[in-house]
């Protein structure tokens, strides 16, 4: 288990970028250690753990809550089956420190998020269909199986919101039947540890039915452990019911099996590591080919990445424009322009493109319409374009009255 989690591609992935889905995946392993530590017959102690874990983990990571509501439920009912009313005693303290350290939570933070129209279109298509009335209802809940096995092993990179062809392969479908397999192992042999695990899948979908959070992508990466512990258990299964020794050898060929998988997308990265957006290579073409009087143009998603390394490549200097991308391209580049026409005399300017990298033809074709491009640098998802719009129609139209004649510039 441990080394299919330490494969992980996404998961090695997340742990590079300054995001937060890594955490979310130590929170939710940190409930559940918690969770099992609990013990009904001495349950101070593992309150104490599970109230102090699960009020800071409310705020290092927002999934946090479902994780919550499975760890309670499962130890709230397996204390009034016990009649062990102490431990239950314990366990309602532990709920009251969690919903006061959660609507704080909410006050401060959250309850902005869930008004946010912006972010609810972008995931519309991950909310579960509830009641499922039809066969692609279903489908979209095979799809949800199939995608948060594919994102625990097989995912490389940026863990984008949409499909991967790969849910749909045949080794992720013998990889999710494993799955199911191990889980019900899992239920025989540790039953507490099954029960929160399959409660916090169905309290996010609950959660997603209810339009309250998608169920897709990297926003379900705290339940990826789920997939290497149950294959886990399907490999003690395994070696536990082992005849002889050819037995004992299926175990471990199948064991190099699971591991390959993650294994290979981890070797080739061992070198090159993914990259999502190589936006550095790009501002050090920008730095090195750059002439005075020279300009920015990028989208506010690319402005947010060039802040954090502008200083150090020595870009402090240079005028930015920064438009919101926006479905109508036409109108982000004419309109940045327009801006750009009537600030400055004359000049060159630079497109800086580090996010959305496979939309750049539509922006670049209406850029060119206006002017040639002069010099262009493309790599790992970012790219850096030269213009020369200071003579163009287009300026000449907005240009301000009594600025001069405008500056031309040379590629470099």
């Amino acid at each position: 288990m441990l080394a299919l989690l330490g494969l992980s591609p996404v998961l090695v992935y997340y742990s590079s970028e300054f995001k937060q889905y890594t955490l979310d995946v130590l929170v939710m392993l940190a409930l559940v250690w918690a969770a099992l530590r609990f013990s009904m017959d001495r349950p101070a102690a593992g309150a104490w753990w599970l109230a102090g874990i699960g009020a800071a983990g409310i705020w290092l990571s927002h999934p946090s809550v479902f994780v919550l509501a499975a760890v309670g439920v499962v130890l709230g009912l397996t204390a009034c089956a016990r009649r062990c009313w102490p431990a239950m005693g314990w366990l309602v303290t532990v709920g009251l420190v969690w919903a006061v350290s959660f609507g704080a939570s909410y006050v401060m933070s959250l309850r902005a998020l869930s008004g946010n129209s912006a972010l609810g279109g972008f995931w519309t298509h991950a909310y579960a269909p509830w009641p499922p009335l039809n066969v692609d209802d279903w489908r979209w809940y095979l799809d949800g199986a199939l995608g948060l096995v594919y994102l625990a092993l097989r995912h490389e990179g940026v863990a984008h919101h949409l499909a991967e062809p790969g849910w749909w392969d045949a080794l992720n479908a013998v990889l999710l039947a494993l799955t199911a397999v191990g889980l019900t192992v899992m239920a025989r042999w540790q039953p507490r540890l099954a029960a929160i695990l399959v409660l916090a899948v169905v309290v996010t979908l609950a959660a997603s039915a209810l339009k309250l959070y998608p169920f897709r992508s990297r926003l379900i990466l705290f339940l990826a452990p789920l997939v290497p512990l149950a294959l886990a258990y399907v490999l003690q299964a395994w070696l536990d019911r082992a005849g002889g020794a050819w037995w004992r050898w299926g175990a471990v060929v199948v064991a190099a099996g699971l591991l390959l998988v993650p294994g290979v997308p981890a070797a080739r990265h061992w070198r090159a590591p993914y990259n999502d957006a190589d936006i550095k290579s790009a501002m050090a073409h920008v730095r090195d080919h750059r002439q005075a009087g020279d300009h920015l143009m990028m989208s506010t998603w690319t402005h947010k990445a060039f802040d954090i390394y502008r200083a150090s490549f020595g870009l402090d200097d240079l005028e930015v424009f920064a438009f919101r991308q926006t479905p109508n391209t036409r109108h982000d580049a004419l309109a940045t322009l327009r801006r750009i026409c009537r600030s400055t005399p004359g000049g060159r300017t630079w497109l800086l493109i580090s996010h959305r990298f496979g939309q750049r033809a539509g922006l670049l074709d209406i850029l060119r319409s206006e002017a040639a491009v002069l010099s262009a640098f493309e790599g790992t998802g970012a790219g850096a374009y030269l213009f020369d719009f200071s003579g163009s129609p287009y300026c000449l139209r907005y240009r301000p009255a009594g600025t001069g004649a405008p500056r031309s510039g040379q590629a470099s």
